[in-house]
């Protein structure tokens, strides 16, 4: 009876040691969060089917991610919606909240600031096309896993050409019109949207002391607008996506103001001396367009549609922000298929639009110039270059130097290639095993070379 007494409790403590480890992992309100947020995006501004979203988003991605629950609440007369997340009902519990035209944000520090944009006003023009056979399979091919020992998950792929569209591909339950996730490829709107605030005069590129903490002696008061949009900061901002303290994670998916919250981090190089990728940098020069725009007196959340996407006939951006109504600049904007093939298309022709300049002039070539051109010859302002490396590594092998694209988390892509005029949109779910050298590049390789 006693040896028995002694195993129960030996299991219990076990129990309790283990529940105790499992409670304080640091991942686990991570990897709700992270669940919660993408799946009310999916779900209410995607308009996916909860089992089509449940099945395919959240594959190969931490095991705690798996075991997290997601529901959704019952929408408001407003429209508004609600999802929680959980882990076993009581742990790491949280809430997005859906905002119509807004998306959907984590309900961090009290709700989240609410706006409604009255989307009549916006306008849409259709797209010429004229479907090229040859590559229209090619893309076919491109985009089914058919061939591939690993799948890709392509979900997405357009090809433009002389401002026609030659082939399009989708997967079962995404369409040409169907809002898609830029993750990191809003940065590069971001880039955009800085360079029309400077043309109207509301910021400049030597504008520092930017942030309220970046004054008087604060080494960070020399950080520049150029530095942001060249990510050559110098700010110790760990962009890791794998650890749940690291400060990208804690910004995404723990601060209630993002810019704010990256904008914390020390100093480690000399601003403009060394480039370093970070959403942080993003965030934060997110949140000085924002400053600057309201200061003029203009309305911020209708700003970048009035400026930016109404010009080209975008209708369906769905740019998210965080919990105090600041765009998140470096990862949450949703666009369909052929909307994003019109921002790659705008900077083709270097910012103009059916005979009208959208983008001030030098825009293109400022994004598309290395912001160091010995240790970074791949990285332009906000836009990533396929310019080689001296030991001749490519972002995108196979592919014109000249090409340049808005890149994004899973293998979001939308490529400039001028010596073809042409711009391919390559959207998905692209995660290991898939190395996209290998399973990805030879097929885009191929449409390019059919051009």
């Amino acid at each position: 009876m006693k040896l028995k007494f002694i195993a129960l409790m030996s299991l219990c403590l076990i129990f309790v040691v283990g529940l105790v480890a499992y409670l304080a992992n640091p991942y686990l309100k991570s990897a709700t969060s992270y669940k919660a947020k993408a799946f009310c995006s999916e779900y209410f501004v995607a308009r996916r089917t909860q089992n089509d979203i449940l099945a395919n988003d959240f594959l190969r991605v931490h095991p705690i991610v798996s075991r997290a629950k997601v529901s959704v609440g019952q929408r408001s007369i407003s429209g508004h919606g609600v999802v929680k997340g959980h882990v076993f009902g009581i742990m790491g519990r949280v809430t997005a909240v859906y905002r119509p035209g807004y998306g959907c944000v984590l309900d961090i520090g009290g709700p989240p600031v609410g706006y409604r944009l009255d989307r009549r006003r916006f306008k849409s023009t259709r797209w010429p096309v004229a479907t090229d056979g040859n590559i229209q399979a090619l893309t076919e091919a491109f985009r089914s896993d058919a061939e591939r020992d690993n799948p890709a998950d392509i979900r997405a792929v357009v090809v433009v050409q002389d401002g026609v569209i030659v082939a399009e591909d989708y997967a079962d339950g995404f369409a040409r019109n169907v809002p898609m996730q830029s993750w990191s490829m809003a940065k590069s709107v971001t880039q955009a949207m800085t360079a029309i605030a400077i043309d109207q005069g509301l910021l400049a590129l030597t504008d520092s002391a930017l942030m309220p903490d970046w004054t008087g002696d604060d080494p960070r008061a020399a950080i520049t607008v150029a530095d942001l949009l060249h990510m050559t900061d110098g700010l110790d901002f760990v962009e890791d996506y794998g650890d749940p303290t690291s400060d990208v994670t804690r910004m995404l998916f723990g601060s209630r103001n993002m810019g704010l919250a990256a904008s914390k981090a020390p100093l480690a190089h000399t601003p403009g001396t060394h480039w370093a990728y970070s959403s942080g940098t993003t965030n934060i020069l997110s949140a000085v367009l924002r400053r600057a725009i309201e200061a003029s007196g203009q309305d911020y959340h209708y700003w970048v549609y009035e400026h930016l996407f109404n010009p080209i006939g975008m209708r369906s951006p769905v740019f998210e922000t965080d919990a105090c109504g600041t765009f998140i600049g470096s990862s949450y904007l949703y666009v369909s298929p052929h909307d994003w093939a019109r921002l790659g298309q705008l900077y083709l022709d270097d910012g103009i639009w059916d005979g009208q300049r959208v983008l001030p002039e030098g825009t293109v070539a400022y994004a598309t110039t290395p912001s160091l051109p010995d240790s970074a010859p791949f990285y332009g302002a906000q836009w990533w270059l396929n310019k080689p490396m001296p030991d001749g590594w490519q972002r995108l092998p196979g592919l014109p130097d000249s090409a340049f694209f808005m890149g994004g988390h899973d293998g979001q892509m939308v490529i400039v290639i001028p010596s073809k005029n042409a711009v391919i949109v390559r959207l998905g779910m692209t995660r290991p095993p898939v190395d996209n050298d290998v399973d990805v590049m030879p097929g885009l390789a191929a449409i390019v070379d059919a051009l």
